[in-house]
């Protein structure tokens, strides 16, 4: 009887850091980025309800990475994100989880960063490899300070 017991996803959401939506705000409508990304700043900019987000991982089966309801199981696909993000697909490949990780020249080339900013600011934490916010947000204001818009 204890298989038939549904495993629950214990999920913390993390606020969306002030200094990250008072960059996202100030990017205007017809900018480049829009017109790159689509819709990804609403992601940051839109006023997401807490508790119907708790409610809704309640049904996330993290197995098989879907919402699972009584009588059907929700799964979104990469088509409908890029749908709702206006984010074209066109003939890019996946990720498959397979891939090696990026060396710091590769990142450093898709970030226009020095190869030196990216060996001294890279780090692993809880076994996840990226950059820290504080860095990323430094980047951005500098970025921002040094347009002409």
């Amino acid at each position: 009887m204890d298989s038939l017991r549904r495993k629950t996803v214990q999920v913390n959401l993390v606020r969306i850091p002030p200094q990250l939506k008072e960059l996202a705000s100030r990017i205007p409508e017809n900018y480049p980025f829009t017109e790159r990304h689509g819709r990804l700043l609403n992601l940051v900019t839109s006023n997401t309800k807490e508790d119907m987000l708790k409610v809704l991982f309640q049904f996330f089966d993290p197995l098989h990475h879907c919402f699972i309801f009584p009588d059907y199981q929700l799964v979104s696909t990469l088509e409908e994100f890029s749908q709702l993000l206006r984010i074209p697909i066109l003939n890019q490949l996946p990720f498959n989880g397979t891939e090696r990780d990026p060396n710091p020249e590769d990142i450093s080339q898709a970030l226009h960063l020095h190869s030196s900013d990216v060996i001294t600011h890279w780090e692993t934490r809880s076994g996840v490899k990226g950059f820290l916010s504080k860095f990323l947000f430094e980047k951005a204001q500098s970025c921002w300070n040094s347009l002409d818009l």
